[in-house]
């Protein structure tokens, strides 16, 4: 993303790129556009970020197929399930907010893959 922009706005005086690009991005688009604000350091060419389905909070599903496994109605995939947990990227999936009662401080990504599979 970041060679495109810089591609578009290359002839442009820095002022003139200040603040010229609107970007729009759908689900993990939304989460690519952010990067791309933050460490890529494209926010002083960003007018606007307008996300549309972007998990920015995680996604809560990954949490229920990784503790209560993968399934579709009443069948059970559990060579899926098996895959899944050793994916990290499920992980990165997981929600980010408070989720342990009287432990604020402790989130689903914390607690990794051995005690998430534990807990079921």
């Amino acid at each position: 993303m970041r060679d495109v922009v810089e591609a578009r706005l290359r002839d442009l005086t820095p002022d003139a790129r200040r603040e010229r690009v609107i970007v729009i991005g759908h689900s993990m688009g939304g989460l690519v556009a952010r990067y791309w604000l933050g460490p890529l350091d494209g926010a002083a060419d960003c007018a606007a970020l307008i996300t549309v389905g972007t998990p920015h909070g995680g996604a809560p599903k990954a949490l229920d197929w990784l503790v209560n496994g993968v399934k579709f109605g009443p069948k059970r995939f559990s060579a899926l399930t098996a895959l899944l947990r050793n994916w990290p990227s499920a992980y990165d999936l997981l929600p980010r907010y408070p989720a342990i009662a009287g432990s604020p401080e402790r989130y689903p990504h914390e607690r990794g893959a051995a005690q998430v599979s534990r807990s079921r």
